[in-house]
């Protein structure tokens, strides 16, 4: 669920990214203070510009202002006269615009490396969470974040890099003007702060309208992946219309979500650029009526205000971009702390290793376990499986035979009793060293985009020479269906262009290529045919004495194989 959001986190995100990345952040803020600098001194010289067109530049004495520039131009050994004071203002223009171009430079790059950085944390975070947190895990919200809100998210950082260029611009700009006027320019500050203010509610609106945007799209997310995995049942079954009629609550509500906030956006845009005018307006009656200000100093005022209003208005709208953005940080915080919760406490620090780098018997001592407080899928389960023999589990639909399977690789925990390796409490090892020696094929067959070759030796810690590459694809029964295909032919994606049982044969051949000395198997026949299926059994039955294999199976024909049954 995301939480909802705070528009002061938009002030307060680029204070968090200045101490995440003081370094990155300075280099910015540097090229940011030279610019403005050297912009304002092309903007203060227009004031002895304005004299000299205006041949008032003659009682220097009397002028305070002029007399200070007079003394920097001759400090440089220049003469104070129109052309250098132009010459300088085209100068400061153009040295303005590199250092801005530096630090957009910087800013670019420092927003690659942070987007790479968020991916790999935010994968890493989720890849390494517990399996009861990723069990429950939204995957539409996880493709959503992977795949778009952390882009956002990027584009946050961006937006409040712009809001701090704004600001300091501003700030320089009303700075100096307070030394030419101060009273028209404390009035400017008073009108443009009050402008800001207005805009204060709308953001809070955008960002709501953002979140449920969020919340909706990873909605959407998960309905598509789940049609994606059924295009063939909805074909034979004729849904088509039935799923068009499902997802079009999305594909209304959606653009719906979007209609709203952008017609808010375009709106506080619009109203920003009346309130300026108006501000402007204002501005011009109170220098000439109110304060009498003298002509060359109104001229530099209107340069600078015609510099600042526009700047405000970037401040506003980038402020308007980057509520529009602002969930994404807490979408992902979201997710990330619903995976970092851990149902099981602490972990514990490995203090053992495997014994010669092997696991030869695995046991269960009174291991009892549930998915509710009310019952139990296991209960004062004792068992205890040897390397060399083969175990086979069968038993009723959801009666935890491959709950089994997951308390034996580790990814479930017991709510009492141990899982033992070598006699030595399983939470004893390190996990990792333990999936080396203990191989899993699950009934998701994992075929990633890439040739079959690579799909059989990924995810594979072990070389594999072509001898073991050929005993592997034969013991599983690809050998055959490969031989008539390239072994480097690229598959589409989830292997779209191989049959459930060539999928199947791929991911049996990629646990058997591992080298393990425990093999779990749940359902490892489920998508072949009786004589493939009894081919391949009798081709595993080889493996006898060499690996200890506990396989879950629907199919009597199976169970012949095994030294042991237990039953469910």
């Amino acid at each position: 669920m995301i939480q909802k959001a705070n528009y002061k986190q938009i002030l307060l995100e680029f204070f968090y990214l200045v101490q995440k990345h003081p370094i990155s952040s300075f280099i910015f803020l540097l090229g940011i203070l030279l610019s403005g600098s050297v912009q304002l001194i092309g903007f203060g010289l227009i004031y002895p510009a304005t004299m000299m067109a205006l041949n008032h530049s003659q009682n220097k004495e009397q002028n305070p202002i002029l007399n200070k520039i007079e003394s920097v131009f001759t400090f440089f050994d220049i003469q104070l006269n129109l052309t250098n004071v132009i010459l300088g203002i085209i100068i400061s223009v153009i040295l303005s615009s590199i250092f801005l171009l530096f630090a957009q430079y910087y800013q670019h790059n420092f927003l690659r490396k942070l987007d790479i950085k968020l991916r790999r944390d935010f994968f890493q975070k989720v890849l390494n969470s517990s399996w009861g947190a990723l069990s429950k895990l939204n995957h539409g919200e996880f493709v959503s974040i992977g795949a778009r809100e952390i882009e956002n998210y990027k584009v946050l950082i961006k937006y409040d890099f712009m809001i701090l260029a704004n600001l300091i611009n501003i700030i320089f700009f009303l700075l100096f003007s307070l030394l030419v006027d101060w009273k028209v320019i404390s009035v400017t500050v008073g009108l443009v702060a009050l402008n800001s203010l207005v805009f204060f509610p709308f953001y809070k609106i955008i960002m709501a309208l953002g979140q449920k945007n969020v919340k909706e799209f990873s909605l959407y997310n998960s309905n598509l992946i789940e049609i994606a995995k059924a295009f063939k049942y909805i074909k034979t079954s004729s849904n088509e219309n039935k799923v068009l009629s499902y997802l079009d609550r999305y594909i209304v509500s959606l653009p719906k979500f979007y209609f709203k906030s952008m017609i808010l956006s375009d709106f506080t845009a619009r109203f920003s650029e009346v309130l300026i005018v108006i501000t402007f307006a204002l501005i011009i009656y109170l220098s000439v009526v109110a304060f009498q200000t003298p002509l060359e100093n109104l001229t530099v005022i209107f340069a600078i205000l015609i510099r600042t209003l526009p700047e405000v208005k970037l401040l506003t709208d980038n402020i308007n971009r980057a509520v529009h953005s602002s969930v994404s940080r807490i979408a992902i915080e979201s997710m990330l702390d619903t995976v970092s919760a851990s149902e099981y406490g602490e972990k514990q620090a490995p203090s053992v290793s495997l014994d010669n780098n092997e696991i030869k018997n695995i046991s269960l001592d009174n291991v009892e376990f549930g998915y509710s407080s009310e019952s139990s899928l296991l209960k004062n389960f004792n068992y205890e499986f040897e390397k060399g023999k083969f175990y086979a589990i069968t038993g009723q639909t959801g009666a935890g035979k491959s709950t089994l399977l997951d308390l034996i690789s580790g990814i479930l925990k017991p709510l009492s009793g141990k899982v033992k390796i070598n006699q030595i409490p399983l939470e004893s090892y390190d996990i990792k060293e333990i999936h080396k020696r203990l191989g899993y094929l699950t009934q998701e067959n994992l075929i990633l985009n890439g040739s079959i070759y690579e799909n059989l030796i990924w995810g594979l810690d072990v070389g594999v020479s072509e001898e073991e590459l050929e005993d592997a694809l034969v013991l599983s029964q690809a050998k055959e269906f490969i031989s008539t295909r390239n072994i480097h032919e690229e598959l589409f994606q989830s292997g779209a262009n191989l049959s459930g049982g060539q999928k199947q044969r791929i991911s049996i051949a990629r646990v058997l290529l591992g080298k393990f000395d425990f093999i779990l198997m749940d359902e490892p026949t489920s998508a072949l045919d009786a004589s493939t299926e009894q081919q391949f059994m009798e081709n595993l039955a080889k493996l006898k004495g060499q690996i200890g294999l506990i396989y879950v199976t629907h199919r009597k024909e199976t169970l012949k194989y095994a030294d042991s049954i237990i039953e469910f």
